[in-house]
């Protein structure tokens, strides 16, 4: 039961992080080279696999449904996971 649950919410997690970080790519605002939004997206993914259980599991007591919990949760991780990349490489570059 514990296993098909974390296997689900994996995929969830997954597939909202992956999702985010091409909508953030084939955005024609963002201007960044390919090799950075590559990275900022495999980041982003990451930490949103990695976090994600840990957020998720903290709003999953608010909403009514755990699906939304952690595809919200891995589109917050991802996010933060990609804007700490922009800020790392930012200050490593100047």
């Amino acid at each position: 039961m514990i296993t098909e649950q974390l296997n689900d919410n994996m995929v969830l997690l997954l597939v909202s992080s992956v999702a985010g970080a091409t909508v953030r790519a084939l955005n024609p605002a963002n201007k960044d080279s390919l090799t950075s939004k590559a990275t900022q997206g495999v980041v982003g993914v990451l930490s949103a696999i990695f976090l994600g259980p840990l957020i998720g599991g903290m709003i999953e007591g608010y909403v009514s449904d755990p699906v939304y919990a952690m595809s919200a949760s891995g589109f917050i991780c991802g996010i933060s996971g990609i804007e700490l990349t922009k800020a790392i490489t930012g200050k490593m570059l100047k």
